[in-house]
């Protein structure tokens, strides 16, 4: 076998070859380490790019469920200090019926009473169309509606708002005044009907209605609860979106993030090799590799 035989030239342009790799390589090296980023471009890992956007696309979702049970929320707690009110005006309706209802009561003072639920009922009606940044929330989804009108008529929408809180999570972020007003008790009727006995002097009909009222008092303690479920429902679904937000970034950090003493020791390595391999060919004073580090 004939051996090969490699001129001075050959062997100073493959020095300048390896020196010039080195440096690319030293070049790559020092940038993630003053980064801490390992990949910063599709082509330093193409494998595992779609791995982050995907991250990154989960990530983003769970910021937006978060904001949405932040928002829905809000609506929720307006909706429950609406219904404290309605217990808290029924809870009123009751006690003045179990006065006048008394066989004692003059009708002078069940015609003042009467005033007293006329205005009760209004004041009902006016809670029924509570708003928060112009959005009605008992309108269903008919938002900038009023949900009654000043005779207790409902306006607004069958349908029922909800939000997106997690992928497969939708929650109720509104109600349909009909069924919480005017469900299986229409508690402006029972007002109207209560001030109507009260104004003709009728004890025993103002009795009759005392079960009347709790049966609506009753009705709304399950749309309070329902509004209870949901608001922890939101809790519920944001704490998880900020625990998948945290685990879809730590999982993007581990792709992402070079490992800082792995960074410094290989960046090290190679500025030793290069340093090796510069003192080395550096002897034989090649013309070639001169110019390439000038």
């Amino acid at each position: 076998m004939v051996p090969i035989r490699r001129t001075a030239s050959y062997n100073a342009d493959q020095s300048v070859l390896t020196l010039s790799r080195l440096k690319t390589r030293m070049a790559d090296a020092e940038e993630r380490a003053s980064t801490g980023l390992r990949i910063q471009l599709p082509s330093d890992a193409p494998e595992i790019w779609t791995s982050m956007n995907r991250l990154r696309a989960e990530q983003q979702d769970q910021v937006t469920y978060m904001a949405n049970a932040d928002r829905g929320e809000t609506w929720l707690a307006a909706s429950e200090n609406a219904l404290k009110t309605v217990s808290d005006i029924l809870k009123r309706v009751k006690e003045r019926a179990i006065q006048l209802g008394s066989d004692t009561i003059s009708a002078e003072d069940r015609t003042n009473g009467a005033n007293e639920i006329n205005a009760l009922r209004q004041e009902l009606i006016d809670v029924a169309n509570t708003q928060l940044d112009g959005r009605y929330l008992f309108s269903g989804t008919a938002l900038n509606v009023a949900a009654f009108d000043q005779n207790g008529v409902y306006q607004g929408s069958n349908e029922i708002p909800d939000m997106q809180v997690g992928r497969d999570t939708r929650v109720s972020t509104g109600y349909d005044g009909s069924q919480v007003f005017q469900g299986a008790v229409n508690t402006f009727q029972v007002l109207s009907d209560l001030s109507t006995a009260l104004a003709a002097n009728d004890s025993t009909a103002v009795r009759n209605m005392i079960s009347t009222v709790d049966a609506g008092i009753e009705q709304n303690i399950q749309w309070w609860e329902e509004n209870g479920y949901r608001t922890a429902t939101m809790d519920d679904m944001k704490q998880i979106a900020s625990n998948l937000d945290m685990l879809s970034q730590n999982q993007l950090g581990n792709l992402v993030n070079a490992d800082p003493a792995q960074s410094f020791t290989e960046l090290a390595e190679l500025r030793s090799n290069y340093e090796a391999t510069l003192a080395v060919v550096g002897s034989s004073r090649s013309t070639n590799l001169f110019n390439y580090i000038g």
